[in-house]
């Protein structure tokens, strides 16, 4: 059971248009970019385990210093290795709803910790958390 993070940044912007990859989610986000994009370790509470010497050893990170590498390395994997980021989103959206992602339905997220995810897409956790290589 994985769980929406109460403190994620979310929601949909109100100076960014929607950008061709949320297309799909069009009746969501209407005519602005919605974010997340996709979900992955984002507490840093129970995040990866990261060795740092100059601070005396093992810490725990999470957030988009450890999901943003760990989903390129997804992408990449999966032998699509692509030169932007906007041809990995497009990678990303176009597994929306499939086996490569687990849909988040548990939990809350936003500034209030009431905003709760949905099926599909949503403002708590994107397209879901990743379920290995992306783009087969």
């Amino acid at each position: 059971r994985e769980n929406a993070w109460r403190d994620t940044g979310q929601g949909l912007s109100k100076y960014v248009a929607r950008p061709s990859w949320q297309d799909g989610i069009a009746s969501i986000v209407k005519n602005k970019r919605g974010v997340p994009d996709v979900s992955a370790i984002a507490d840093p509470n129970t995040g990866v385990w990261v060795y740092v010497s100059r601070q005396g050893g093992w810490l725990i990170f999470g957030g988009t210093s450890a999901a943003a590498p760990l989903f390129a390395a997804l992408v990449n994997n999966g032998n699509h290795f692509r030169l932007s980021t906007t041809q990995e989103h497009k990678v990303i959206y176009a597994r929306m709803g499939t086996a490569s992602y687990f849909d988040v339905v548990n939990g809350t997220c936003g500034p209030t910790g009431r905003t709760r995810p949905r099926v599909g897409w949503d403002v708590c956790s994107g397209v879901g958390s990743p379920r290995g290589k992306l783009g087969e």
